[in-house]
């Protein structure tokens, strides 16, 4: 084994662990400066309103709430097209007509249940004013929307935009 073999490994290791300190100096440095931007924002402002306090903690209580309630949404919508998938199917293999005639309104009922059950566990938070409401029907099942916003107008001051969902408080 040759002599220098030993120094040459530990000045790998070395190397390696200053690169590997780097990086982390690095990382603290952006998280860092994340923080003074932060903190340099809330300082430039006389207060932060309670209610965007209060909102911004209702949305992180209720997030697994909003989880379970899409995943149910998700669930259930599969179950009904599968149901949907399986009679068309029979129909058109076998040219069996009835199970279709009695699962297209099953799938119909379900669908319906399903969209209910969404309008009632949700409401939203106005971006303008930070209050939540509750938009009609109509307006909610028409309104264009994202898995997580939807544009409505706001029921406290008017402000038509997208809107934050969130569990509805009675559902």
């Amino acid at each position: 084994m040759d002599s220098d073999t030993p120094a040459k490994l530990l000045t790998l290791l070395l190397d390696e662990h200053a690169k590997q300190l780097g990086g982390e100096i690095k990382e603290k440095q952006h998280q860092l400066d994340a923080i003074k931007i932060v903190n340099d924002s809330l300082c430039n402002k006389d207060a932060i309103p309670v209610n965007t306090i209060r909102d911004i903690g209702h949305m992180m209580k209720n997030k697994k709430g909003l989880f379970k309630l899409r995943m149910t949404m998700i669930l259930g919508a599969l179950a009904l097209e599968l149901l949907e998938l399986s009679v068309a199917l029979l129909w058109v293999f076998t040219g069996i007509w009835l199970p279709f005639a009695l699962g297209m309104p099953v799938v119909l009922l379900g669908c319906a249940w399903l969209t209910r059950m969404y309008y009632r566990k949700t409401a939203y938070l106005c971006p303008e004013c930070n209050a939540a409401f509750k938009p009609t029907f109509k307006q909610f099942f028409f309104a264009t929307h994202a898995p997580k916003t939807r544009k409505l107008t706001c029921t406290v001051c008017g402000h038509k935009g997208f809107c934050v969902e969130v569990l509805a408080e009675n559902p």
